[in-house]
């Protein structure tokens, strides 16, 4: 869709292709008790475009029928022919779902636009007291089913990212400051970064919309975050020239939040809708489409990364403190512990990272049994 999609009377005469659809006395009556919806402007496929469609001119049909068994036969075959739709498409398509992110994302957003019309059909066949099939069980499983494959793609992206950039890479993060695997270090990111960056191209709005582009891309920048985190803290031995290589090496990392920002000519037509504009099942589908926040207030690209990362990437403050760990004195890291500024991290990371960081001294030992108390 290139615009947003309102519900109105003239989408619904449109749909069901009669200006005089029995449709509109129940859609009168509906939009008294149900604020207008919209669905948000992203990419879906013709295939639930049709399908949604027959469901409403079935439904239509079903209200001009004059026998009542009949209508109530139309009305349940029109939420079949969607029940239908939501359980086939992944089974017809399973492997080009696991393997083409951008089919997945569509079929997130199919997912999310049935959900979106089986609420507003309940909504309007309520009106009629003898054609009322379960339609919000219909809504459910396309909500249901859109959340699960784009989880799976997310699992299984974050997995491939994790292991360009993690320890498993073949290179690890032992002696970096040496030359060759400053060189290593250096050529894992960025093998890291053009995938990220191949798969933020495949989601770019309005592929999905803003909010699920910065939810995913959080999703993948904390798989990333993580695998450089676990891998340093394994490190057992970190000299001083080693620090600066890794610190260097976390804050080039972090420096991929600014992946986040998007042309505010994109998400400005995004940023007067909330969830509450749309008409849903249950309150998980609004969140999961919309964001209420304005993205497009601030141009400027590093601030709205930041930003933005905080908001959607646990793992972000995480590295940017262990950058800073691997540089400052014990003391300085304790003050941080009792200030409460490294609470991600778990005590046993603290003291790995002390251990390696410097020399076996009874000082050493105090302050990590400082570190175990606090």
């Amino acid at each position: 869709m290139d615009t947003h999609q309102e519900w109105s009377l003239a989408f619904v005469q449109a749909t069901v292709e009669d200006p005089d659809t029995k449709l509109a006395s129940s859609f009168a009556q509906s939009i008294k008790e149900h604020p207008a919806a919209v669905f948000p402007q992203c990419i879906i496929s013709e295939s639930i475009v049709g399908t949604v469609s027959s469901a409403y001119r079935l439904l239509n049909e079903s209200m001009q029928c004059n026998e009542p068994g009949l209508a109530q036969r139309l009305a349940e075959t029109a939420q079949n022919v969607l029940d239908v739709y939501c359980v086939l498409f992944p089974v017809v398509h399973r492997q080009q779902l696991r393997k083409v992110p951008a089919l997945a994302l569509q079929f997130f957003n199919d997912c999310m636009y049935g959900a979106h019309h089986c609420t507003i059909l309940g909504q309007l066949a309520a009106t009629e007291n003898n054609v009322n099939p379960n339609w919000s069980a219909v809504a459910r499983k396309f909500f249901d089913s859109g959340i699960r494959h784009v989880a799976e793609l997310a699992e299984s992206e974050s997995r491939e990212l994790k292991s360009l950039v993690g320890a498993d890479n073949g290179t690890g993060f032992y002696n970096a400051s040496d030359e060759q695997q400053q060189d290593a270090l250096a050529k894992s990111l960025k093998r890291g970064r053009l995938a990220l960056t191949q798969l933020c191209a495949a989601m770019r709005p309005p592929n999905v919309t803003p909010h699920m582009f910065y939810r995913i891309l959080g999703r993948y920048l904390d798989a990333m975050f993580a695998a450089i985190i676990d891998g340093i803290v394994g490190v057992r031995d970190i000299g001083v020239d080693d620090s600066q290589v890794l610190s260097d090496h976390c804050r080039a990392a972090y420096s991929l939040v600014s992946l986040f920002h998007l042309d505010p000519e994109i998400t400005c037509a995004y940023s007067t809708l909330t969830s509450a504009a749309l008409v849903n099942s249950t309150d998980e589908q609004g969140d999961a489409l919309l964001d209420s926040d304005d993205e497009s207030d601030e141009s400027e690209t590093t601030a709205q990364g930041v930003r933005l990362a905080k908001k959607h990437c646990q793992m972000s403050d995480k590295l940017v403190q262990l950058a800073d760990i691997l540089m400052i004195s014990r003391a300085d890291i304790l003050a941080r512990r009792r200030a409460g500024l490294l609470a991600q991290y778990s005590v046993d990371e603290l003291v790995s990272l002390v251990r390696a960081l410097f020399s076996d001294t009874h000082e050493r030992a105090l302050d990590i049994d400082e570190l175990k108390r606090i």
